[in-house]
């Protein structure tokens, strides 16, 4: 690019930067004292990861799901590393998760040294608020399964 290129290209950003601060508009709530903040529909694109185009979101997903390993190729790779038929590996892998999930359902933990550890935790009742109107809402209590990842895991991640 020439330097009259340049500086329209740097005049043009300015331009949107400037539009996109002016049509932020931040405002209180006088009857519950929340802050809430508008943005137009057409400025999110200028924020990552909050793309209202239908191409630019599929492209995301798409990229999403290439570094996502599904139960499929799982099984395939058990097959491939043990020796065993991809019928036999889908077999131990189901077994495996219906095992660690019934100790989870009696309230056993699950402790695979090197690997992690499968355990529940109990979250209260609380309250809390729906944001459109900030009416208050109970959340019930619930038991909520947890993973904590073991040293061997942890290291073998961290290259």
């Amino acid at each position: 690019m020439g330097l009259a290129e340049d500086v329209f290209f740097f005049v043009d950003l300015q331009q949107e930067v400037h539009l996109l601060f002016q049509t932020l508009v931040c405002h209180r709530d006088s009857s519950f004292g929340i802050e809430k903040r508008e943005t137009p529909k057409g400025l999110l694109r200028a924020f990552p990861g909050k793309s209202t185009r239908k191409k630019d979101r599929e492209q995301t997903e798409q990229r999403e799901r290439e570094n996502t390993m599904n139960k499929t190729e799982l099984i395939a790779a058990i097959a491939e590393k043990s020796g065993l038929s991809k019928k036999d590996a889908e077999k131990a892998l189901t077994a495996t998760l219906d095992t660690i999930t019934g100790a989870l359902v009696q309230g056993d933990r699950v402790q695979l040294i090197g690997f992690g550890t499968f355990e529940t935790k109990n979250r209260e009742a609380r309250m809390g608020h729906k944001p459109p109107n900030g009416e208050a809402v109970e959340i019930p209590a619930a038991r909520l399964p947890r993973f904590k990842a073991g040293k061997a895991l942890k290291d073998a991640v961290d290259l």
